[in-house]
């Protein structure tokens, strides 16, 4: 099997499928998108951020731990299902059993992508870090700011802003997400 793609297209091809793929170029996964994880980056900035305490600046400021953890639900909505039950399981105070534990989505712990987007951002001067939060200020952080504007004004990532909004709704602690 020197090359799978092509022969994956030559199988479909004797059938009534269309493949929607190029055997030149196979298609990179969304997720690991580098303009896609800087949109999903944004949305979970603007879905999760809260501004900061006694401060009359727009600073706002998201925990890293869970914008890494939003950044990973985002692109995967039905994984939000699965933590809304975990969630709840949780809050009732009952103890985890074998058929509610595996329904954190635990993949965020090792995906590298959003710490790459959190530190190209902070790197280029459009994020702060500060401790355990990222920082983000609207009037100084013009390029991200200005991305934001163009996901709302296009009603871009309908489903992954949905999915920020329900997790904005049944925000994770941070002891939920295994960190202090």
């Amino acid at each position: 099997m020197e090359n799978t793609t092509a022969e994956l297209v030559e199988l479909l091809s004797g059938t009534n499928l269309k493949p929607r793929f190029s055997a030149q170029r196979p298609i990179i996964p969304a997720q690991y998108d580098a303009l896609y994880a800087l949109c999903m980056t944004a949305c979970a900035i603007v879905a999760l951020a809260k501004p900061s305490e006694g401060d009359d600046s727009d600073e706002l400021r998201l925990n890293n731990s869970l914008l890494k953890f939003a950044q990973f639900i985002a692109p995967r909505p039905r994984l939000l299902r699965d933590y809304l039950l975990w969630r709840e399981h949780r809050m009732e105070g009952a103890q985890l059993d074998l058929q509610s534990w595996p329904l954190l989505p635990r993949g965020f712990l090792t995906d590298q992508t959003p710490t790459a987007v959190v530190g190209f951002l902070s790197a280029i001067g459009e994020l702060e870090r500060d401790e355990k939060n990222v920082v983000f200020h609207p009037k100084r952080h013009k390029r991200l700011h200005s991305l934001i504007q163009t996901v709302d004004s296009h009603s871009l990532f309908v489903s992954e802003r949905s999915a920020l909004k329900q997790l904005s709704e049944n925000r994770p602690t941070l002891a939920m997400l295994g960190v202090q």
